[in-house]
Order: C-alpha cells, then structure tokens, then sequence
C-alpha cells in the first residue's frame, strides 16, 4: 500500500485545492488521501459545546467537500489544544502533507505559514497550493 498524503483543513476554498493536489500527487487511485480536520479549542469549551457533536458536524461537512472536489478521502476530525500536537500524535514523520491558501489571507507572517516552516523543519514534506478561484 502507497503512503498516505495528508491533507490540512483551512478554509473551504484552499481545502478544496490542497485535495485536488493530493489526489495529482497521490499517483494511483488506490492511494490515500486523508484529510486532516482540526478543531483547537480550550478543554472548558470543549465541556460546554459537546465536542461530540461538533465533531459530526465537522465531519460531514469535510466528506461533503471532498466528494464536491472529487477526491475519495479519509477525513479525521481532531479535538486538540494546540493544533501542533496532531503532527506529533497522527501524521507518521516524513509524510507529505498538502495545505491550501487562499490568495487574500496568505502572507508569510500568516499562522498558516508558521505552522508550515515549523512542520518542514520537524521533516515533513509541505507542499501549499493557492486556490485558483
């Protein structure tokens, strides 16, 4: 079986083009593509929304959009603290993992951006694609 190529959450748009590229960069349609959804929230929060619930929801609305952009993948939703602790606990060293930006909010001060040089310099393979529309 091919390894994995993950895919992170941002917004609909950039999520969307970051699973096309996954599923180009995948090769074989039997490869994996596995969408990654984060949901950072404080444990008290947590307590008072029903993280249960929300996570359906979450859930469903990424299988929605990857069906939508044509791509068979695998979503996990993960309730974190701190979205750094889903790499360390989920994603296996050295794996690839593509993240979409959208052309208005990407600068390289962005936390999107942060969060990619911290994961290249743990050894991941970040690859970033910007939404076309």
């Amino acid at each position: 079986m091919s390894p994995a190529v993950y895919v992170l959450a941002t917004s609909d748009e950039a999520t969307a083009t970051a699973l096309r590229a996954a599923r180009e960069m995948a090769g074989s349609p039997r490869a994996r593509v596995v969408l990654i959804a984060p949901i950072v929230a404080l444990l008290s929060a947590l307590r008072a929304r029903g993280p249960r619930d929300q996570s359906v929801v979450v859930r469903d609305k990424y299988r929605r959009l990857s069906s939508f952009a044509g791509v068979d993948a695998t979503v996990h939703v993960c309730i974190c603290r701190r979205i750094d602790d889903i790499f360390a606990q989920l994603i296996p060293a050295r794996s690839t993992i593509v993240m979409g930006r959208s052309r208005a909010a990407w600068f390289p001060w962005s936390a999107e951006e942060r969060l990619a040089r911290r994961l290249i310099g743990r050894g991941y393979h970040v690859v970033r694609r910007e939404a076309t529309a």
